[in-house]
C-alpha cells in the first residue's frame, strides 16, 4: 500500500497520525529541498483567490451596512416603521426557497410609497430593506412567538403567513447557528437604528410616536377594514391619544377603517411602546386591496388617494396631540 497520496503537483506524505504537505515549509523559504517553489505558489494564489470570491459571492448574509436599513429623519416626533417592505434576499437563500416562497407573500414593497404622505408631516421613517424571510424584525430576537396563533411567526420563519405553506425546501430550514448570524447582521442593526432614532425624537421633543406599518393578514376578528389601527392603550400608548385616533377614524366617512384595542400588536410596538418612557406606539396594518387591484400586484391609482387622505389624517392627529 503507498503510504501517501497526490493532489495535484502536491506530494502528501503521512508520518505517524499527522497528514503534512511536503510542501509546508517552503511558504516561507523560497527553495527548499531542491525543489521549484513557483508552481505551488501559483497554485496557491489560485485557491485563496477562489475562497475570497466564494465568500464575497455565497457568504449568506453580508451586505453592505447602508443597504440593511434606510433611515429618513423629519421634524415631528412621529417615527414611522417598516417592518416588511423590503424585498432583499442573498441569491444563494432565495435558492433554497420553494416557488411559492420567492413571491414573498406576506410583504409589500409599496407600503412606503403609500406612506408618502407623512414626510409631508415630518415623520421620520425606519425601513428593513431585507425580506421578512431572511429575518423578521417585528418578531423577539430569541425566536419566542409573542402572541401565539396560526399566524405569528418566529424571528425566522419557516411557513408563509398568509397560506402557510413551507418557506424552504426540505433540508434547507435555518439552524440555531444561521438563525444567530441573521439576527447580528440584520435584525440587530434595523434595531439599533430605531431605537437611536426613537432615543433622538425624545431628546428633540421630549417624547416619541413609533407607528409600525405592516402588511394585514387576516390574524384577528374585525370587520373588513382597508386599514387597522392597533394600539395596547394601558402601558404602550396614552389612553388620550387612543381616544383621539378613535374620534378621528369615527368621523372618516369610510366604513374601512377602524381602531382597535383587541388585536395584538406585534414585537415593535410592544417593546418599544412606554407610556412611562414617553414612547407611544402604535400599529397600522394595510389591507393590499385598498390600493391594488384585486389578485394583483399593481398599483391602482383610483384607490390609493382615499385611503392616503385617512392615512395622512392619523398622523396629523397623532403630531397635533404630540404638541398639544
Amino acid at each position: 500500500m503507498n503510504d501517501g497520496c497526490v493532489l495535484g503537483n502536491c506530494e502528501f506524505r503521512h508520518v505517524a497520525t499527522i497528514i503534512r504537505p511536503s510542501w509546508l515549509p517552503v511558504l516561507t523559504t523560497g527553495q527548499r529541498y531542491g525543489k521549484n517553489t513557483s508552481e505551488i505558489r501559483r497554485t496557491l494564489v489560485s485557491g485563496l483567490k477562489a475562497l475570497l470570491w466564494v465568500s464575497r459571492t455565497i457568504a449568506p448574509f453580508h451586505i453592505d451596512q447602508s443597504m440593511k436599513v434606510t433611515v429618513q429623519q423629519g421634524s415631528s416626533p412621529i417615527l414611522v416603521g417598516f417592518p416588511h417592505s423590503g424585498n432583499f434576499l442573498p441569491p444563494n437563500l432565495a435558492r433554497q426557497f420553494t416557488a411559492e416562497a420567492k413571491a414573498l407573500p406576506d410583504g409589500d414593497v409599496c407600503l412606503p410609497q403609500l406612506f408618502d404622505a407623512t414626510s409631508a408631516a415630518g415623520c421620520s421613517t425606519v425601513m428593513a430593506n431585507f425580506s421578512r424571510y431572511l429575518i423578521d424584525v417585528d418578531e423577539a430576537r430569541s425566536s419566542e412567538v409573542l402572541n401565539p396563533g396560526p399566524h405569528n411567526s418566529p424571528v425566522c420563519p419557516l411557513q408563509t403567513l398568509a397560506s402557510e405553506l413551507p418557506i424552504y425546501l426540505p433540508g434547507y430550514e435555518p439552524d440555531q447557528f444561521e438563525v444567530g448570524q441573521r439576527a447580528a447582521n440584520y435584525w440587530q442593526p434595523f434595531h439599533d437604528d430605531l431605537h437611536e432614532e426613537l432615543l433622538r425624537l425624545k431628546h428633540q421633543h421630549g417624547m416619541a410616536i413609533l407607528v409600525t406599518v405592516k402588511p394585514m393578514l387576516a390574524d384577528c376578528d374585525q370587520p373588513p377594514t382597508e386599514f387597522l389601527i392597533a394600539a395596547d392603550n394601558r402601558t404602550g400608548c396614552a389612553p388620550e391619544l387612543c381616544a383621539k385616533l378613535q374620534r378621528t377614524l369615527n368621523g372618516n366617512p369610510s366604513s374601512l377603517c377602524s381602531f382597535s384595542e383587541a388585536c395584538p400588536v406585534g414585537f415593535l410596538a410592544a417593546n418599544y411602546g412606554s407610556v412611562t418612557k414617553r414612547i407611544h406606539a402604535l400599529e397600522i396594518s394595510v389591507s393590499k386591496n385598498a390600493y391594488r387591484t384585486a389578485h394583483s400586484e399593481e398599483w391602482e391609482d383610483g384607490k390609493a388617494p382615499a385611503l392616503q387622505t385617512a392615512l395622512r389624517t392619523t398622523m396629523q392627529t397623532c403630531s397635533e396631540w404630540a404638541t398639544s
